[in-house]
């Protein structure tokens, strides 16, 4: 049988264009070199960790050592989202990180890339405290307020019917008329109230109301003062 020559050809992904190891070819009769196709004879260079080998061009050309960013949580400046690496993606993970992307994850709250790295945003941070100042505040004036020992409901639809009964109570007791009015408070028990007994539970829940506008003035200005992020931390509505 007559033996082949044989030489050592090195594979690369034609997808990526990187290295995928060697296998051997072997020297045609008129002395050719059968290099099958996303292959060379070149020798792919040794790469360190976080490198890989990678051909020049799909059709071969010759091998780079360029980064390989595949196995890196990487993630956009624009948004800090993650970047998935994936076959659909514009940039596959490996060679030089496109200047849009990062490998910095993004803390938790309101920053931004500032060229180098995230920096807090004073002026995001708080326009968001703010709002969730106003937040709580509703929550708070929302929330079952006590009357005669008793919890009852806050929420719009309950604040416009206490206001509106309290109104006919009122009405009531200018005309010399009884009036007696049965409410359930939060817990299922029906209170029986008489016109004073209802004109009180709707003061009950509008005098909350001051209150809780002057603790939202307060914050807020705190909040316009201050300067770093400790600072909007340490703002919170007192219990």
């Amino acid at each position: 049988m007559e033996s082949k020559e044989a030489v050592a050809v090195h594979h690369f992904d034609p997808a990526t264009l990187v290295y995928a190891g060697s296998s051997t070819a072997y020297i045609g009769p008129a002395g050719d070199r059968q290099v099958p196709a996303f292959a060379m004879l070149d020798a792919a260079p040794d790469a360190p960790a976080g490198h890989v080998a990678r051909a020049t061009s799909i059709e071969g050309g010759s091998w780079e050592v360029v980064q390989d960013f595949r196995s890196t949580p990487i993630y956009r400046k624009a948004d800090g989202s993650r970047y998935e690496i994936g076959s659909s993606s514009a940039w596959n993970g490996i060679g030089d990180m496109p200047a849009e992307f990062t490998a910095l994850p993004k803390p938790d709250g309101c920053y931004v890339w500032d060229g180098s790295s995230w920096a807090f945003d004073i002026a995001s941070a708080r326009a968001a405290a703010t709002v969730a100042v106003d937040q709580k505040r509703d929550d708070v004036l929302a929330s079952p307020f006590v009357y005669l020992d008793s919890r009852f409901s806050a929420d719009a639809g309950a604040i416009a019917q206490i206001a509106s009964m309290a109104q006919l109570a009122a009405v009531a007791k200018l005309a010399e008329k009884p009036c007696t009015v049965i409410w359930t408070s939060v817990d299922g028990v029906d209170i029986t109230l008489d016109a004073d007994g209802m004109v009180g539970l709707a003061m009950a829940a509008a005098e909350r109301q001051p209150a809780a506008y002057q603790v939202a003035a307060q914050l807020k200005t705190r909040i316009a003062e201050a300067q770093d992020e400790a600072a909007l931390a340490a703002i919170v509505w007192p219990q």
